[in-house]
């Protein structure tokens, strides 16, 4: 038997796929309280999934630690930096091997789109679309030296759905899709360069093991995810 295509997953990135984002780009501090009179998108915590599943995250919180952690958020101080390329290129050649060994036709490496990657962090820089963008050119780097190796790039996006129960209500569609917008269009600069056909897009509606009643519609985000330019979807 011959397997074609192998991946990662999230092992390799230590505690999950996402918070090395935290690892790779600086300044990034350690999480402080979340503060008050802020954003429904801005909050640390849960949305409407935790209102209507008490019970559930009541169990849940207490098994895993996350309530504690639930009221801090990463604070970054300053322009956002890339200093990823050790652990990515360390990722990269443990991939490349483990390929080999295994006669694979080729590899994917999971990476964190520019909207997943600390979404709920505070910037304590003016409020301008600087943040996102200083992801969207950290992402930039580290697409391009997956792909430059030899590898294909899959660009998670676990969050973008996920935000929408956080937003919805008070916030409305139009809102939510506003802030999605800045972030598709961010991650559209981030894969300037990168060949289609050496790339795809996965977006998750079940971002962690809890219930998902709250997520956006696809129908209401379709029209965003076919902007991607991406020749796959993983949905």
């Amino acid at each position: 038997m011959r397997i074609d295509i192998v991946s990662d997953g999230e092992f390799s990135k230590g505690r999950n796929w996402r918070s090395m984002s935290r690892a790779i780009v600086r300044p990034v501090h350690p999480p402080a309280h979340a503060g008050r009179n802020e954003r429904p998108h801005d909050q640390a915590g849960g949305g409407n999934d935790r209102k209507a599943f008490p019970e559930f995250y009541a169990e849940y919180d207490a098994a895993t630690g996350l309530g504690k952690r639930l009221g801090n958020r990463f604070v970054a101080s300053g322009e956002i930096e890339y200093v990823g390329q050790k652990q990515v290129g360390r990722d990269i050649e443990n991939l490349k091997s483990a390929a080999k060994k295994a006669n694979a036709y080729g590899a994917f490496l999971p990476v964190v789109a520019p909207a997943s990657a600390l979404p709920g962090g505070r910037t304590n820089i003016t409020r301008t679309r600087k943040p996102i963008c200083s992801r969207s050119r950290c992402a930039d780097k580290e697409y391009r030296a997956i792909v430059d190796a030899g590898l294909y790039v899959q660009i998670d996006d676990a969050f973008l759905p996920y935000w929408y129960e956080k937003m919805v209500p008070p916030m409305t569609l139009g809102d939510y899709r506003k802030w999605a917008q800045l972030r598709i269009d961010a991650l559209n600069h981030a894969l300037a360069g990168i060949p289609e056909e050496k790339s795809r897009y996965h977006l998750c509606w079940g971002s962690w093991n809890g219930p998902h009643a709250f997520d956006v519609p696809m129908k209401d985000i379709v029209d965003m995810m076919l902007q991607v330019e991406m020749r796959r979807l993983s949905i």
